[in-house]
């Protein structure tokens, strides 16, 4: 309770009980009428008294509640001041973290583009070492085979029998069942790559080796893994986008040189470096 309000009510209290007193001073000289107005006088000021009295318990208590109200307000206040405080904090940390973030992102996109550089250097220089490189598909693994000897029969098939092993580096199996054969001279290769379509139609029991199997024959570039990925994904690409078109109006894809190319609506052939490539093809 304020002292303003503490020393009204006790003015009030003070004042009341000497009217009180004077009252019974002057009902001992009066009559009996006025006697009477005297008690009745004197009751009213009992009870007024009384409601003083109830009013500075009310204001008393009130104080104690407002009193109690204001240390929960500071605690408040205290707490509040120390989250703001925490808050605060973390909006630093934050922000330190969020320019931590872009140098890291800056440094990891120079290093894709680092990576992809060494990556293409990579493909190229592996490209070129595949330059008297061709891959041949359809030919059926025999135990205690002879690569050079398949190969020699399938140039044969090809019409390309006047090359034999002789004119044969390296001939090899892979794991997934083709054959890769390099030869002395880039002349031969290439020679024996124009004639790829000679062994349309041509199967496994063509060799006039004993197979059993009857299995297409395939002459193809030997790409490098990189360039078999891609082309993978462009003829998925190009099988989607030919299902329902004429034979004139559907894209082609070959390789030459390593270099995958798909030719355009216009007829041309365009170099593909990227699946995205082919799909600037098609919306043309």
């Amino acid at each position: 309770m304020s002292a303003s309000s503490q020393s009204l009510i006790t003015s009030v209290f003070i004042k009341t009980t000497d009217s009180k007193r004077k009252l019974a001073d002057t009902s001992m000289d009066g009559s009996v009428e006025e006697a009477v107005e005297i008690d009745e006088g004197a009751k009213r000021h009992n009870e007024l008294l009384e409601l003083l009295k109830g009013i500075q318990g009310s204001v008393s208590n009130l104080t104690t509640r407002f009193d109690n109200l204001e240390s929960r307000v500071n605690s408040i206040t205290v707490k509040y001041e120390e989250q703001n405080t925490q808050i605060n904090n973390l909006l630093h940390r934050n922000t330190a973290l969020q320019a931590e973030n872009v140098e890291i992102r800056a440094e990891i996109n120079k290093l894709r583009r680092d990576l992809d550089i060494e990556s293409s250097k990579r493909d190229q220089l592996e490209n070129q070492d595949r330059k008297y490189n061709l891959e041949i598909s359809g030919v059926p693994f025999r135990r205690d085979e002879e690569p050079k000897e398949l190969v020699a029969k399938v140039m044969g098939v090809a019409g390309a029998g006047a090359y034999g092993e002789a004119d044969i580096d390296i001939a090899h199996r892979k794991m997934a069942g083709g054959i890769i054969v390099s030869f002395h001279s880039r002349t031969v290769r290439n020679d024996v790559y124009d004639k790829r379509f000679n062994l349309q139609g041509k199967t496994s029991l063509d060799l006039g080796m004993g197979f059993t199997e009857k299995n297409d024959l395939y002459l193809n570039e030997s790409l490098t893994f990189d360039r078999s990925v891609l082309m993978k994904e462009v003829r998925d690409e190009l099988k989607v986008y030919n299902k329902n078109l004429p034979k004139d109006d559907k894209l082609k894809v070959k390789t030459q040189q390593g270099y995958i190319k798909v030719r355009d609506k216009s007829g041309d052939y365009q170099k593909i470096n990227k699946i995205e490539d082919v799909k600037a093809i098609i919306r043309m």
